[in-house]
């Protein structure tokens, strides 16, 4: 099984760059670089999702498809909200007391954190009931993005489209209609970056 390290350093032969011309195109330290080829450093989540974009491989394949315990070791804590504990009077998923699966609050990663999918809406695009996401915090999206959203104290995984000042959820799913939105009535959470599949 290969490592991060050795992955990279394929990745890289195969586009013919050395490590001083990948760092300027990542941006990139050539000693960084170097560590993480040799096996010395772990990328930080950021690190390793501009690494995974550039050579448009996922995540899962730069670490040989870790299984969450694994992923957290490696990318250090993040925290994960279960669903079920969900409340909307909370106003907000990311109480602290909601996040679960975290050494301490130091550990805590401020900008991502898992959500254990409970619903079928999204599932042509291949998110199940069961499955984790990773979302990355942030309040504005790219239109037809798949994001998580509070809508009258419901959180959902829908494909999120503006237009002027109506939002509009819309399910992968036939099943579910769309919803409605005024930006005063949603609370966008962020985005989803990543899918943990669950295997039966």
């Amino acid at each position: 099984m290969e490592k991060f390290g050795q992955k990279l350093r394929k990745l890289r032969k195969e586009k013919n760059l050395t490590l001083r011309e990948l760092g300027n195109k990542l941006n990139l330290s050539f000693s960084l670089l170097a560590m993480y080829e040799r096996g010395e450093r772990t990328p930080s989540l950021d690190k390793l999702l501009l690494i995974a974009d550039f050579f448009n491989v996922s995540t899962d394949y730069l670490l040989d498809h870790s299984p969450l315990e694994d992923l957290n070791r490696k990318l250090g804590i993040i925290p994960y909200l279960d669903n079920n504990n969900f409340n909307g009077d909370d106003n907000s998923i990311i109480c602290e007391e909601k996040l679960i699966n975290y050494y301490s609050r130091n550990s805590i990663n401020q900008k991502y954190f898992y959500l254990k999918v409970e619903k079928d809406d999204m599932v042509n695009s291949r998110i199940h009931p069961g499955d984790l996401v990773l979302i990355r915090r942030q309040k504005h999206l790219k239109d037809g993005a798949v994001g998580v959203a509070i809508y009258k104290d419901e959180l959902y995984i829908r494909r999120v489209y503006k237009n002027d000042n109506l939002y509009i959820l819309q399910a992968d799913n036939p099943d579910y209609t769309p919803l409605f939105a005024s930006q005063k009535e949603l609370d966008i959470i962020g985005q989803i970056i990543m899918v943990i599949f669950k295997v039966n």
